[in-house]
């Protein structure tokens, strides 16, 4: 794993780590119910497969 691949995988899990310490009030509103939570679980799993 190059330092680029590193640096991509820490802003995934910062954004996401932050994303979950919000408040509900405060958190982006999922487009269409939570379909968008889906995507960012399926993206982290990516980046766990790319290990």
């Amino acid at each position: 794993m190059d330092g680029q691949d590193l640096r991509i995988r820490n802003h995934v899990y910062g954004s996401f780590w932050r994303w979950t310490r919000l408040d509900p009030d405060r958190r982006p509103r999922p487009p269409a119910g939570s379909q968008a939570i889906l995507d960012d679980l399926g993206l982290i799993g990516d980046f766990w497969q790319l290990r």
